[in-house]
C-alpha cells in the first residue's frame, strides 16, 4: 500500500503513467508538489505521464481562469451505498498548475485546458526552483 507521496514502486520503474483525478484531492500545496516529485522518482528516464486536475476554467465554478492562484472547495460526492459526503478539491488556476509542475522534479512537455481540466504531459528531470 502507498499514497501519492510514497508510491510502492522502485525508482525508474514506470515507462508510462496516468495521474488523473488525484492531484486535486491532495489537501495542501506541499502534498501536491511532493506527489509530483514522487511521480518523477518512479518514472524511467525518457518516460512520460499524463497529469490532470480540475481547473478554474471549469463551468462548475464561478472563477477567473486567468487568475494566478486556484482555490480549495468541497463538492458533494455520492458513495456506492447512497450516502453523500463532502469531497475536497483544490481547483487549479492554469498558471498555478504549470508552476507546481515547474517547481517539481518534472518537466512540462505540453499542457492544455479541456472540459474545465488542466492536462499536462510531463517527463522526469524538471528544474527545481
Amino acid at each position: 500500500q502507498g499514497d501519492a507521496t510514497r508510491l510502492p514502486l522502485a525508482a525508474g520503474a514506470v515507462d508510462l503513467a496516468v495521474y488523473v483525478a488525484t492531484l486535486h484531492h491532495l489537501p495542501s500545496q506541499a502534498a501536491r508538489r511532493a506527489s509530483l516529485d514522487e511521480l518523477a522518482r518512479v518514472l524511467a528516464p525518457g518516460a512520460r505521464a499524463l497529469v490532470s486536475a480540475w481547473s478554474t476554467a471549469h463551468d462548475r465554478f464561478d472563477a477567473d481562469p486567468d487568475a494566478d492562484e486556484g482555490f480549495d472547495t468541497t463538492v458533494d460526492w455520492t458513495l456506492p451505498g447512497g450516502e453523500t459526503v463532502p469531497r475536497f478539491y483544490h481547483i487549479y488556476a492554469p498558471a498555478e498548475f504549470e508552476r507546481d509542475v515547474a517547481d517539481s522534479d518534472l518537466r512540462l512537455v505540453s499542457m492544455e485546458l479541456s472540459s474545465g481540466n488542466c492536462y499536462g504531459v510531463v517527463e522526469p528531470e524538471g528544474k527545481r526552483t
